[in-house]
């Protein structure tokens, strides 16, 4: 198995599909690329890639991606100033591992 050179973002909306990359960037070491679902089939796009979506769109990318292909869903969550205060409290080796996607 190749080692992951990317990530590859699958989203529909090129404008959340955009931010989602913006805010992995600034986070991770590896590059972040994006597609539209359509596109994800694509093996010169899987070539190398950790492909990730959102939870509401995870069914749909499934049945196009090939068989075999691994698909990281992302877990969305609300941060409240309580979900804050929680993670410097009892996580705190954690609490800058969030990501955060802001939506007009």
């Amino acid at each position: 198995m190749e080692p992951a050179t990317h990530w590859l973002v699958i989203e529909p909306d090129p404008e959340l599909r955009r931010i989602i990359i913006h805010e992995m960037t600034l986070t991770l070491a590896l590059p972040v690329t994006g597609c539209a679902p359509d596109d994800c089939g694509d093996n010169a796009k899987l070539r190398g890639a950790m492909s990730v979506v959102l939870p509401s769109k995870a069914a749909r990318v499934r049945r196009l991606l090939p068989a075999g292909t691994e698909l990281t869903v992302l877990e969305v969550h609300p941060v409240t100033p309580e979900l804050q205060a929680y993670l410097k409290r009892y996580l705190p080796e954690h609490s800058k591992d969030l990501i955060g996607v802001a939506m007009r």
